[in-house]
């Protein structure tokens, strides 16, 4: 497993992308507080067909919104 950030030119940019045998297999956001699912982390997932995760680290509630998960921070680390 390797961990890289990603980017593009337009600079639509996620903060994690969890990759195993050079094939994406996670992205994760990463943010202190809210809920809301940053557009750029939608574009990604749609896009090229990869999961995702928005991890916050409060948080009230855990949810699932078109795929893309919401979870608290603290819960995603330690199920890693």
């Amino acid at each position: 497993m390797r961990l890289h950030y990603l980017r593009t030119k337009e600079r639509r940019e996620v903060d994690f992308l969890l990759t195993e045998d050079d094939e994406p297999v996670m992205i994760v956001e990463a943010k202190r507080s809210g809920d809301a699912i940053p557009k750029q982390v939608r574009y990604f997932s749609e896009r090229y067909n990869i999961p995702a995760t928005v991890i916050v680290q409060f948080l009230s509630g855990e949810r699932i919104e078109g795929g893309i998960a919401v979870r608290r921070a603290s819960e995603f680390l330690r199920e890693l």
